[in-house]
């Protein structure tokens, strides 16, 4: 005697992957040459720019998120694509 109730067993594999986290990537514009952008504002050549901006803000670099929001708001740093055909400051990307 056969059962009525045929029972289909499938399997199937989940691949569990890493969250994707996405962050805007800045790049920080030369007030002394708009040509050139660094790869962040706690760069050696822009000491005269860090210490500008720790007084005009109060953003201090130890703390990155306040002074990176800092840069912002002054106009000089940009997405990373905005950065295409800049040259790269050969301190701090080492190029």
């Amino acid at each position: 005697m056969s059962h009525p109730f045929v029972m289909m067993a499938a399997m199937f594999t989940i691949t569990v992957t890493e969250p994707v986290v996405t962050t805007s990537a800045v790049v920080v514009v030369d007030p002394g040459d708009a040509g050139l952008v660094h790869a962040h504002g706690g760069c050696a050549e822009l000491s005269t720019v860090v210490d500008l901006v720790e007084r005009a803000t109060g953003a201090p670099v130890d703390d990155p998120d306040a002074f990176d929001a800092a840069l912002v708001d002054l106009g000089l740093a940009l997405p990373l694509s905005g950065a295409i055909g800049l040259r790269p400051c050969p301190s701090c990307w080492g190029a």
